[in-house]
């Protein structure tokens, strides 16, 4: 999965990004490869998290955040999954420059779209659409190694079965893990002369009301989706009509675009001086009329995480202990998060004196 980007001026490279060795390189379908990266710093990550990495593709610095597929419980090393999109400047470079070998700049793992595995019994259902398997792959692998009685059902929809990323390593777990693994694979595009036997068409209520029928009602269950909004519209209502409540369902959005605006009006009209702790170290830092708090931030020299620029992701996720700020597209927070004090650099407008913001 990932996150799409506006252009940033050059920057000096984030305090917490480290160059990363490439070790292989694999081509999971004809538009998709994973990179296998060296883990030298053992970075601790928890399933569902994501790397933002910072490539120069046209000699200035973009960064991209892509979901991690691999699993702190099978996997030594860390692994993305980059597929080739349209118009994708930093994907497309990466599909077709990646090399064994070469170092790519990369921050630390984070993200709130994570999995964190217990010893209860339970149903654990998983929808994904595409490259939206990435985070999926990774929750998978630590529900099925780490938990030994949760049984573990995905739902996976693609255009045909050659743009399945992951297929065989999802038939080894499911053959292997046949006693508590089910696998669904659903296709949109199947030529008449496919010899296709499994499901056809997009994830639907019929094909979610089937299969979720089959699940023991004995156990808890919770749902994990990851894929474009009109997938998770669907299956969020198929489950609200099925009785499941919201805090049983977890989502990330990707392919957020790059046209996307702000309605309404931003911040407060007058400019606001803030405290922003970072790394150990105290700025002031002064946010115009209209400017978010990222913006004004990477302004003054204060490279701080960031990744979507869209209020989809969390790589920019701070926490303001004081003064008022107003967020708009903060869909990647939760309700609690924000009744916390949690806010997005990237949506984040002043709106008063006092404003104290603190980055992990």
């Amino acid at each position: 999965m990932v996150f799409s980007l506006f252009k940033k001026k050059n920057k000096p490279t984030d305090n917490n990004s480290s160059n990363l060795k490439v070790l292989e390189v694999i081509q999971e379908t004809p538009e998709a490869i994973s990179l296998i990266l060296e883990n030298q710093n053992n970075w601790s990550y928890l399933p569902g998290q994501f790397l933002t990495i910072a490539v120069q593709p046209n000699g200035e610095e973009e960064r991209r955040s892509y979901s991690l597929s691999s699993c702190e419980s099978t996997d030594s090393n860390l692994k993305i999954s980059v597929k080739r999109i349209d118009n994708g400047l930093v994907s497309n470079y990466l599909c077709d420059h990646s090399k064994a070998g070469q170092t790519l700049s990369c921050m630390q793992p984070s993200g709130t779209f994570t999995y964190k595995p217990d010893n209860k019994t339970k149903n654990l259902i998983f929808f994904a659409a595409g490259s939206g398997i990435t985070p999926i792959m990774s929750m998978i692998k630590s529900a099925l190694h780490d938990e030994s009685n949760s049984k573990v059902l995905l739902i996976y929809s693609n255009k045909t079965s050659e743009s399945i990323i992951f297929r065989k390593e999802l038939d080894e777990y499911a053959d292997k893990f046949k006693e508590r693994f089910t696998v669904v694979h659903t296709l949109t595009q199947v030529s008449e002369d496919s010899h296709w036997q499994g499901e056809t068409g997009r994830i639907d209520g019929l094909k979610i009301k089937k299969y979720l029928e089959q699940l023991s009602s004995q156990f808890s269950s919770t749902y994990y989706m990851c894929g474009p909004a009109s997938m998770m519209e669907t299956i969020s209502q198929t489950l609200a009509e099925m009785g499941v409540s919201d805090d049983q369902i977890k989502q990330e959005k990707f392919f957020a675009t790059q046209t996307e605006s702000i309605e309404g009006d931003a911040g407060s009209a007058k400019t606001h001086r803030i405290e922003l702790i970072y790394g150990d170290e105290m700025y002031e830092v002064p946010v115009e009329p209209g400017q978010t708090i990222l913006e004004a931030s990477l302004e003054e020299g204060v490279n701080i995480p960031f990744s979507c620029q869209s209020g989809l992701c969390t790589a920019c996720r701070a926490k303001c202990n004081s003064g008022k700020i107003s967020m708009k597209n903060s869909e990647a927070l939760s309700e609690e998060e924000i009744k916390d004090g949690y806010i997005l650099t990237c949506v984040a407008y002043t709106e008063s004196d006092g404003i104290k913001v603190e980055i992990d």
